[in-house]
């Protein structure tokens, strides 16, 4: 206790009213915080704690002025709010300032004492020194690592926004990164909005600040909001619309909506039941909007339609009409009730003789193209195939098949030996297949030759030579010539040896003549 009885006398009945009414005298010895919210007096590091009790500033601007202590702290004397002028202007108290700490409590007037045990501490903002940073100078001194523990720090509490409109970040909380003991500085994360000088915050105990989540978790936060801090800004409001791309910023609730809108694409309720031609007489899209989508029914109708997912190859728009695919429709009627449209992409038959060429079943094309023999880039594969068929058709229909000819030669060195000579005027050939078989050459090879018109001369126009390499097989006319068949109207085939022989050779043929 420090208090002056100067001038009294022992036995004045004065000095034990003086006594009893003030525990402390004293005179500031260095400017407190700008915000208004300190008193800093030396002496007071001898004093014993004055939490709760009333401080009168006697002399200065704020004279007269009464609050309770907050916190006592060191040299520091912190309030719960500012001391001001005449003109109710936020002063601070500067070096050479009297004060009386008198010996009662603050009551009901204003917040009360901070708690000993450190469960929230009260502040103004009086600097902002840099991002996502705030200093309180009232807050200093309280020592190092007292509100930033790694592993379960306090919490910035914003109670009041200095605009006074309920701003952000008014009621949103976040724990202490960092704490400056020297200056009052703290560090949080981001807030949705910049903390700013004359904000009032509250230092919360973390187990304060986890009641606090708990119960601000029970609200809903509002539509669409961006806000990041708790659980039930994650989960998001019934409200929120479909988001389709993935943010940072945005809710599980629009998530799912977009989730759903790209599975269920549309839903109602059949006005027309039908297992192959129900309708909606309230879907208002244009025509074969759905087609190649999925119709179900979501309940069951007159049978047990539920569930079934069928395919719609058109959808009119007059009548909301979807029609079923024919050949797989619903087990039965699908019942007055309601249905849901899903995504699906069937590949459909191209229209008839369809020139598109952007998918392949318009190259592929369709059963009723017309055939085409002439080859263009227009034109589907059923086209071409029809269009060959029809060819091979016209062939075969003038020709007469023949017995097969049995081969049974000597290939020699002086002269080419006929295998077949087919060349009657007025008559035409193919020779279907052709099988022929040589003796080992040894060391020499059997030519066997093809002769073909050429400007109406025959002139030879492909050979192929047996050897020792290739005797035993049966060789055909695509083994020897390349070629499937023989067509024309003079065809010859010859074989000749190279040296000595003669060699037996062997084998058969089939044609068809035509006239």
């Amino acid at each position: 206790m420090k208090v002056s009885t100067s001038g009294l006398r022992q036995d004045s009945p004065a000095r034990p009213l003086l006594l009893g009414l003030l525990s402390y005298q004293g005179v500031t010895d260095a400017a407190g915080a700008a915000s208004g919210l300190t008193i800093v007096c030396g002496d007071l590091v001898n004093e014993p704690s004055y939490d709760g009790q009333l401080l009168k500033v006697r002399s200065g601007p704020a004279a007269g002025q009464v609050k309770p202590i907050y916190v006592q702290a060191g040299n520091t004397l912190t309030f719960a709010t500012p001391w001001t002028n005449a003109a109710g202007a936020v002063v601070q108290i500067v070096a050479g300032t009297l004060f009386d700490i008198l010996s009662i409590s603050g009551g009901g007037g204003g917040p009360g004492p901070a708690p000993r045990e450190g469960l929230s501490y009260y502040g103004v903002v009086d600097a902002v020194p840099g991002a996502n940073q705030f200093t309180i100078g009232s807050l200093a001194g309280l020592g190092a690592g007292k509100f930033d523990g790694a592993t379960n720090p306090y919490y910035a509490f914003v109670l009041r926004d200095a605009g006074g409109a309920g701003a952000a970040p008014q009621g949103e909380q976040l724990p202490i990164t960092a704490y400056v003991t020297a200056t009052g500085a703290f560090t949080t994360g981001a807030f949705t909005a910049a903390v700013a000088v004359g904000d009032e915050i509250l230092i919360l105990h973390p187990n304060v600040a986890a009641v606090l989540v708990i119960l601000a978790g029970l609200a809903v936060p509002g539509v669409d909001s961006v806000i990041n801090l708790l659980m039930r800004d994650v989960t998001g409001n019934k409200a929120d619309t479909a988001l389709y791309a993935a943010t940072v910023t945005d809710s599980l609730m629009r998530y799912l909506k977009a989730v759903l809108h790209t599975e269920v694409l549309a839903i109602g309720t059949f006005t027309t039941s039908s297992a192959t031609v129900p309708a909606d007489t309230g879907r208002t899209e244009a025509n074969d909007a759905w087609k190649g989508c999925l119709l179900m029914p979501l309940v069951a109708g007159a049978g047990a339609t539920a569930f079934q997912p069928k395919r719609i190859v058109s959808f009119a728009n007059v009548g909301g009409v979807f029609t079923i695919d024919p050949g797989n429709p619903f087990t039965s009627p699908t019942g007055l009730v309601a249905y849901a449209i899903l995504p699906a992409q069937a590949d459909f038959v191209p229209a008839a003789d369809s020139a598109r060429n952007v998918s392949t079943p318009e190259v592929v094309g369709n059963k009723a193209d017309a055939a085409v023999t002439v080859v263009g880039v227009v034109a589907s594969a059923i086209a071409y195939t029809k269009g060959i068929l029809n060819v091979i058709a016209a062939i075969n229909s003038g020709f007469q098949e023949q017995a097969d000819v049995a081969v049974n030669i000597n290939a020699i060195l002086a002269a080419e030996t006929d295998v077949l000579n087919v060349a009657v005027a007025g008559t035409r050939y193919i020779v279907r297949s052709l099988r022929l078989k040589c003796a080992d050459p040894g060391a020499n090879t059997v030519t066997v030759r093809l002769y073909e018109l050429v400007n109406d001369g025959a002139i030879a126009v492909q050979s192929f030579d047996i050897t020792a390499a290739n005797f035993g097989t049966y060789l055909s006319l695509m083994d020897m010539f390349g070629l499937p068949y023989l067509a024309g109207d003079n065809l010859r085939v010859t074989v000749q040896a190279s040296a000595a022989g003669p060699y037996a050779v062997s084998g058969q043929y089939s044609h068809a003549t035509a006239t």
